[in-house]
């Protein structure tokens, strides 16, 4: 594959869907990658789009309702009348009903000619939109062009009767045993109330106790808290307030109902089911994957790319995103999972904050039963001038890890500040498993703060009670991939931190980036040996495929890049079994075996 010295947003948003990744140079060390490129673009100044509004009162638009009530998704049609055949390259937008056209880009929007009402001569015709709960009143516009878009007309006003209900529903794990965060997004208004009511439940169903757990504060972020457009500027809208309560001193494996949001206007959300995670030691079930992404559940486009309208052929989604997450939530409804991990490049919404609430609303039925814990990736995080090990690249689009880290504050981050102090890395225990989480877009060579830091929480594992032990960042440690910026980037990791995870006798290593699924040989300095840590690559989740290197390396035993899916975990004190399953058919087409003796593990 070529690839320009010559960095452009353009080029950038083109990989997005062939790789996931940006310019590495084919011929220098991934240290020095970026020495000899041009400066990155200024990102200061606001874009705006060029519209010229002429309304034409010979065109109506006119929505199925006036009101939404907010409690859950819900469609609307929006039509129109009098549309010209010289209009045919006509879109409707969805917007918040108080923002101007030229400084924001649309929530969601689709072209006229995807109407299945229209008629004939193209003069009517009607497209139905979901609607999530954007906590403000929306109205519907109609342009003409795409280009240089005229605005002719818009609908009535469509108010929300309850703004403040809440929505994106996610669990996450604390560094605390017996303890679950709950996370939801709502309005400011409903700070004050802000809680979880929850009820512990036996066997049989009865309630052993219950409670109120109150929210501990509220998290957001503003405008000007984000880096660089397009995430500061015309992507920019208010995340709304995410609240989060603990539930705490839980029983191992014991069943939680419950319900957030408070008494205040928007109420409570409905009732969701959780199982406490499972006793040190105890056999542990994960669904680990990266690189999902979000897609619209009514096919809709949005703004993607800088300039947002240049490349409307890529604002339709991942396409694998609705399979994947189906196939979880059945596979956890036969047999419950204990623990996501969704390992870097999470919504892809890379600086259109709208993107982000359908995240949020993609993986709600699985998030509010199973905790849903995150590494931080390239498209979350990088951007110049904050702390980067990809220099100068723009891949968050000025986002700079700012959302990600907001709308999971309850991980157990080392710190949560904002960029170039932020150190998103953490590690958690659950049943047989350690998981120590790394950020593959922060500085780890030796002498670096994350680097002792992992030195230290892999020294600190108890590998009686968790005899498993899995490093997990969102660029791959070893790679199959046609790219040789992987390569490049697997090759510095590999320099970097290969001694500890020989040292501590880690078992598994996970990544991502490369959107594709792969498995390695047992690995010791980078090659094959009769034992060492297995590397299980997981990016084939949602987001557009990769290839795979035409000549495959060898310490690759099996690798697809044909299909969607995620890895299952299954492990109990002497076994460990990790499976690849499809999406599309739900069979499992890849696995593996670890096992070992009880007892402690020898270091020597």
């Amino acid at each position: 594959m070529e690839l320009t010295r010559i960095f452009t947003i353009a080029s950038f948003i083109l990989r997005r869907h062939a790789t996931g990744q940006i310019g590495q140079s084919f011929d220098e060390p991934w240290q020095n990658q970026w020495h000899h490129r041009d400066p990155p673009p200024a990102v200061s100044r606001v874009r705006h789009w060029a519209i010229t509004a002429r309304p034409d009162p010979s065109v109506s638009l006119t929505v199925s309702r006036y009101t939404v009530e907010g409690l859950h998704p819900e469609y609307v049609n929006v039509s129109w009348v009098n549309l010209s055949v010289s209009m045919s390259d006509a879109w409707v937008g969805l917007y918040l009903a108080d923002e101007g056209i030229t400084q924001v880009v649309p929530l969601k929007y689709n072209f006229c000619n995807a109407s299945r009402s229209a008629n004939n001569t193209n003069t009517t015709g009607s497209l139905s939109f979901r609607i999530l709960n954007y906590r403000s009143d929306l109205i519907f516009r109609l342009f003409r062009g795409w280009e240089r878009p005229v605005f002719i007309a818009e609908s009535s006003r469509i108010a929300v009767r309850a703004p403040g209900h809440p929505t994106g529903v996610r669990l996450s794990l604390t560094d605390a045993a017996g303890e679950v965060a709950i996370t939801w997004t709502s309005t400011r208004a409903q700070e004050e109330g802000a809680a979880v009511k929850y009820a512990v439940l036996d066997s049989d169903g009865h309630i052993v106790r219950s409670g109120v757990a109150r929210a501990s504060g509220m998290a957001s972020y503003t405008r000007s808290e984000l880096c660089g457009a397009p995430a500061s500027a015309e992507g920019f809208r208010d995340p709304g307030a995410f609240y989060t309560a603990k539930v705490k001193d839980l029983e191992p494996g014991s069943t939680v109902s419950y319900r957030v949001g408070s008494d205040l206007e928007g109420g409570w959300s409905r009732d969701f089911l959780f199982r406490a995670p499972p006793a040190p030691g105890a056999r542990t079930k994960i669904f680990a994957f990266g690189d999902l992404g979000e897609h619209p559940r009514d096919d809709s486009a949005q703004g993607q790319g800088e300039p947002w309208y240049s490349l409307p052929q890529y604002a339709y989604g991942d396409p694998g995103v609705h399979n994947t997450t189906a196939a979880m939530l059945a596979d956890h409804q036969s047999d419950p999972a204990d623990l996501v991990l969704h390992n870097g490049d999470l919504s892809y919404a890379m600086g259109y904050g709208s993107m982000w609430e359908v995240f949020h609303d993609n993986i709600e039925p699985l998030s509010t039963q199973v905790p849903w814990m995150v590494t931080i990736g390239n498209h979350e995080r990088d951007w110049p001038d904050t702390n980067s090990t990809s220099f100068g690249s723009l891949d968050s689009m000025g986002e700079c890890g700012v959302p990600t880290m907001r709308r999971f504050a309850a991980h157990p981050f080392v710190s949560r500040s904002r960029p170039p102090n932020d150190k998103p890395w953490y590690t958690i225990t659950v049943g047989v498993l350690s998981l120590v989480a790394i950020s593959t877009e922060h500085d780890i060579m030796p002498g670096s703060e994350q680097y002792s830091w992992l030195e230290t929480s892999l020294g600190a594992v108890h590998r009686l009670t968790t005899p498993w032990l899995i490093v997990a960042g969102h660029r791959p440690y070893a790679v199959d991939s046609d790219w040789i910026g992987d390569q490049n980037f697997s090759k510095y990791l590999q320099t970097s931190i290969g001694n500890l995870l020989e040292t501590y006798r880690v078992d598994l290593v996970l990544g991502g980036h490369h959107h594709s699924y792969q498995r390695s040989c047992p690995m010791r300095g980078g090659c094959c040996a009769e034992s060492g840590h297995t590397v299980l690559n997981v990016g084939m989740a949602g987001a557009g495929l990769n290839s795979i290197s035409p000549a495959t390396p060898p310490v690759f035993q099996f690798a697809d890049d044909q299909h969607f899916g995620y890895c299952r975990i299954v492990a109990d004190d002497v076994r460990l079994i990790a499976e690849y399953v499809r999406s599309d058919s739900r069979d499992v087409y890849d696995s593996v075996i670890l096992s070992k003796q009880p007892g402690p593990i020898n270091f020597t």
